[in-house]
């Protein structure tokens, strides 16, 4: 006897010690049992994380020799249906079920079959079915074999291209099957099911749906609640309730049918929409069509104890099977010590027994997750977002999209890259979509943005940033720039906003941010890498390292991203070159690039091309590439140039100038502005815009402010990164010390020189760095999320 027998007989065992085990629960017994039980439960809580990994590193090594399968939709079917209907002791309502059959049918064009399984019945319901429907095709069986395999033993027999699935308590609506037959006309669809009410009227199952929350994915049912009766026409739901579904017959074989590992019931009819939703065929929800449940199922009939331990039992089978989303199974498996400990708590002994039971078939569960994984299009995320978001176009038609922006740092005032890029494409982008902000700030004064920001901003939330230490992120194993930005504070705010519903896609701006991904379970989420963080950690970007710190910090950079990006569902990066870096690193993941941008009416071409000798810097100089880049720029660079030619002076604009920066202010030739209201003054003062930064990667927006306005640059190979333009024709590209201050020099000498660079830097501005056009780009990834 394998592990699914020992559930199939109603009479066994399993059923005496489940009614043990409540008769001891209800009377409080704390005895050896219950020591026992609740040391084998925590000892499978420890034990399961182990056995998933396993089943990872297993199921990347079949994946690799059998590759991803191709979807397969189905191919021509006639719509003609064979009707299988579960019996086991149900006489009197087997012979209203098929009354009610029988008409709907000849109201259906197409020959149609029916058969009857019946799962060892001793009422004379075999004897019934001869006597009065002669026409029904008969399986009988010996024993009961459970809602799964009794089922199968029916599709078995079928022969026409749709199978129904009818509980013998269903009585059907003449109109069942001119209506729910028309679905089949798209080759997506695998099943579709109606609404299902009781005799009273009510609702008793209708549209599912699900989210994660927690720690466990859950699924729900509009009959939990009238208020959730929301969906009024066909649409997408996780499965179709297995008392009365039309199946596609072929594909509903090739996933081999209810799995038996559910056996006697609950849960397999979910496990089976499910696991075609998830290879991208579509389960609809007709609520059209209604039929009635007469509600006398045959579980009821059973002792409590047992049919709740089988139906916590299947859940748990059906979590260990379908979730497959890897962040989802990390923290679902690192809830489960949490929920044994609570369960022993409450002396709740009968939920711990059922995960026990539900272990014995653990490595029946890991065997079908890796058969399974070639076939798997969408993820848990993707498949619970979709049915939710049928859902809220019922209720929220003709609403634009709700973005969730979370950044570090307000994007106003726009004194950095990165405010500048956020502010600018949502900008753009308001006409198209709400946007909501929740952002840091360092102190109260900041509030006073609020009104600016909400020009932008459909609502504005600011959070004071005081750091607060995760328990589960230990503070060696990350980079220490990224722990102040830990927040309770901040966590709890975006939760807030979460389960309020109104938001579609969460956008998390900055590497040092992403620790919030793992809040955004239910909703698409995306990643703005505007530095790739371990990338710039390898180029010593924490110039605070020393020692053994100075080589751990990559390693702990990367080590964070790994940790957090696998929740976003995209991932934005600002050059091609950071991308490749990333699919590299990350191989998994979905990037897309969009490039930095530019305003270009704010930075309107304006270059006078004067013969003075001015260069200018720009830059927020809490950022350390940028201090990095100005005090390398005039200990090694700026004397080279001077010495040519000796009337330079050398602009550095913009906030927040450091020590190491404020300490030239002695010099003559040096002009530190800090934070100024517009730039573009002072853009028009230089004659040359050098960028000699050394560390970091992304897109350097203050060369593309200097390009536009027409202002000749010379980069760095590190700043010039990502924007693709052609050395000597719209840029100059300088290394080495020498090498920068020559090029600095030959367009000092030439005025034509400077007029070339200047007009090519803002033709190729104009067509591929105009913010209208990246805003273009977004809206692209949007929908592909939406």
């Amino acid at each position: 006897m394998n592990i699914s027998s020992f559930f199939e007989a109603h009479r066994n065992p399993l059923i005496r010690v489940m009614e043990w085990i409540e008769k001891r629960q209800k009377s409080k017994a704390r005895g050896v049992p219950e020591r026992l039980i609740a040391a084998y439960g925590k000892g499978m809580a420890a034990i399961l994380p182990v056995l998933f990994f396993m089943e990872e590193l297993i199921n990347k090594l079949y994946l690799r020799v059998h590759g991803k399968k191709d979807f397969c939709p189905a191919g021509n079917r006639k719509k003609e249906v064979s009707v299988v209907i579960l019996n086991w002791n149900g006489r009197e309502m087997l012979s209203q079920c098929l009354t009610r059959l029988e008409s709907a049918l000849r109201n259906t064009t197409g020959e149609h079959e029916v058969i009857v399984v019946d799962n060892g019945s001793t009422d004379g319901s075999v004897e019934m079915l001869k006597k009065e429907f002669p026409r029904v095709i008969r399986v009988e069986l010996k024993k009961n074999m459970g809602f799964s395999k009794g089922n199968n033993k029916g599709i078995k027999a079928a022969n026409k291209d749709l199978i129904m699935l009818l509980n013998n308590d269903i009585l059907l609506s003449e109109e069942t099957f001119s209506l729910l037959l028309h679905h089949f006309d798209d080759n997506k669809v695998f099943a579709v099911a109606p609404k299902v009410v009781l005799e009273d009227g009510s609702l008793n199952e209708g549209h599912s749906w699900g989210d994660f929350r927690e720690g466990i994915m859950r699924f729900y049912n509009e009959r939990q609640s009238p208020g959730f009766e929301v969906v009024k026409k066909p649409s997408l739901t996780l499965y179709p309730i297995g008392a009365c579904a039309i199946m596609d017959r072929k594909l509903y074989l090739d996933m081999g049918g209810l799995d038996p590992m559910f056996s006697p019931f609950y849960w397999e009819d979910d496990d089976l929409g499910y696991r075609a939703f998830k290879r991208g065929y579509k389960v609809m929800y007709d609520p059209r069509v209604a039929v009635i449940h007469k509600n006398a199922a045959s579980s009821n009939k059973l002792p409590r104890a047992y049919t709740t331990a089988i139906k916590e039992k299947n859940m748990l089978l059906f979590l260990w099977k379908n979730l497959t989303y890897r962040p989802y199974l990390k923290e679902y498996l690192g809830s489960i010590p949490r929920r044994v400990s609570l369960a022993v708590e409450r002396g709740n002994y009968l939920q711990i027994a059922s995960y026990l039971v539900a272990f014995l078939q653990i490595f029946e569960v890991l065997r079908r997750r890796i058969r399974e994984s070639p076939w798997i299009r969408l993820s848990d995320k993707e498949a619970l977002f979709l049915t939710r978001k049928e859902r809220r176009e019922e209720r929220t038609h003709g609403h634009k999209p709700h973005i969730l922006i979370v950044t570090p740092f307000t994007p106003f005032p726009l004194n950095n890259g990165g405010a500048m890029r956020i502010y600018n494409l949502t900008s753009s982008l308001k006409d198209r979509y709400d946007f909501s902000l929740v952002s840091f700030i360092e102190s109260r004064a900041q509030f006073d943005y609020i009104d600016e920001l909400k020009k932008v901003f459909k609502n504005v939330h600011l959070v004071e940033r005081k750091p607060t230490p995760d328990e589960g992120i230990l503070r060696s194993e990350i980079p220490d720039t990224f722990t102040h930005y830990i927040s309770y504070s901040m966590r709890e705010t975006i939760e807030d906003i979460l389960r309020k519903d109104g938001i579609d896609i969460v956008q998390v701006e900055f590497p040092w941010m992403a620790y919030y991904g793992r809040l955004v379970n239910n909703h698409p989420a995306v990643f703005v890498e505007h530095d790739v963080g371990a990338m710039f950690y390898g180029k010593g970007f924490a110039k605070s390292d020393k020692g053994l710190e100075r080589y751990l910090s990559p390693l702990k950079a990367i080590n964070y991203e790994k940790n957090h990006i696998y929740s976003y569902d995209k991932v934005i990066s600002v050059t091609d070159e950071d991308r490749q870096y990333l699919d590299v690193l990350f191989p998994d993941i979905s990037v897309t690039s969009v490039e930095q941008g530019v305003d270009t009416d704010a930075f309107p071409y304006q270059y006078s091309n004067s013969n003075e000798k001015n260069l200018v810097y720009l830059g927020h100089y809490k950022h350390y590439p940028n201090e990095d880049a100005v005090v390398h720029f005039v200990e090694n660079i700026l004397p080279l140039i001077k010495a040519k030619h000796g009337d330079v002076k050398f602009y550095i604009v913009g906030s927040h100038p450091t020590r190491r920066i404020n300490r030239l202010r002695v010099r003559e030739d040096i002009v530190i502005t800090g934070s100024v209201a517009d730039v573009n003054s002072y853009l028009a003062k230089g004659t040359v815009f050098v960028a000699p930064v050394r560390l970091g990667r992304g897109l350097k927006g203050k060369l593309l402010e200097a390009m536009a306005v027409g202002i000749p640059v010379v980069a760095s190979p590190v700043a010039a990164a990502g924007i693709h333009a052609e050395n000597g024709k719209e840029i100059f590209i300088a290394s080495a010390p020498d090498e920068f201050a020559s090029k600095v020099s030959a367009l000092f000498m030439d005025k034509m020189l400077r007029e070339k660079i200047s007009l090519n830097a803002r033709r190729l501005i104009e067509e591929k760095f105009d913010w209208k056009v990246l805003a273009g780009k977004m809206t692209d990834v949007y929908s592909g999320l939406l």
